[in-house]
């Protein structure tokens, strides 16, 4: 059976969160959302991927009122789903 990971992020004013797919549960949090900033770059969401690194720079992670290292990775926060607010 092949387990699939997924980070539900929520920002404040957007109507659905972000889905993000994890490829690999031992990157840290802020790989993986740089590969899924990248990967919005390809896909031509350029304006999205703009707003999601400058919200990602001026505010901090938080899961259930708790600040995110960004340095740990996704396995060492959660085992298969994490949902994080900005």
């Amino acid at each position: 059976m092949i387990t699939q990971y997924i980070l539900k992020l929520n920002l404040p004013l957007a109507k659905e969160p972000f889905l993000i797919k994890v490829k690999d549960p031992n990157q840290t949090l802020s790989q993986i959302l740089g590969d899924y900033i990248q990967e919005l770059e390809q896909n031509g969401e350029n304006i999205v991927a703009f707003q999601l690194r400058t919200l990602l720079k001026s505010h901090t992670l938080m899961q259930n009122g708790a600040e995110l290292n960004m340095g740990k990775s996704f396995q060492d926060l959660q085992s298969e789903n994490l949902e994080v607010c900005i």
